[in-house]
């Protein structure tokens, strides 16, 4: 499509049949279908005091909202009267998902800012995925059976002792360009 305001032309990427038979109708705008903590943590800190009267281009479920609220509340960015806390002001001032960002104020505290920071980073690419099909090396290392963070930190320690090295990642059967968006 050439433009949003004049006229243009759609090339569709399937056939008739395809779009009458496979595809769906319509899908649920994104707002319906994911978690709102972060939404939510960003109307608060504007002020938004009822997220329940906005008028949402499409509505999301009001069980959503109910989630997502009591999730901050037991996060302790929101306190029983919906307000944002002093956490949870803090919170909004970082570029990641609430956990996230909770375990980042808080890694300081328990002296494992460094491993927080290198998982947050490896958590927020949302296309990076762990493949050990063919690295023997990570299969028998037991340090990689204990848990998907502890390997993701390893992983990105490893990588930094190596230079950020295109090889090092080659070598460990990983995607250098995913890896780099994490550094």
């Amino acid at each position: 499509r050439t433009g949003r305001t004049d006229g243009g032309r759609c090339y569709r990427l399937y056939t008739k049949w395809s779009f009458k038979n496979e595809l769906k109708e319509s899908y649920f705008p994104e707002i319906q279908r994911i978690d709102l903590c972060g939404v939510i943590l960003f109307f608060k800190s504007v002020g938004f005091r009822n997220l329940f009267n906005i008028n949402w281009l499409d509505n999301p479920s009001k069980i959503l909202l109910f989630i997502g609220l009591k999730s901050l509340y037991l996060l302790g960015a929101l306190n029983k009267k919906t307000n944002l806390t002093i956490l949870g002001r803090k919170i909004t001032e970082l570029p990641l998902k609430p956990m996230l960002g909770k375990s980042l104020l808080l890694s300081e505290r328990f002296n494992c800012k460094n491993e927080i920071l290198y998982l947050s980073c490896m958590l927020s690419i949302s296309s990076f995925r762990l493949n050990f099909d063919g690295s023997e090396k990570c299969n028998k290392t037991s340090e990689f059976k204990k848990s998907d963070h502890l390997t993701y930190s390893t992983l990105f320690k490893n990588w930094k002792k190596s230079g950020y090295s295109r090889e090092w990642c080659n070598t460990n059967k990983l995607n250098f360009i995913e890896f780099g968006l994490a550094r």
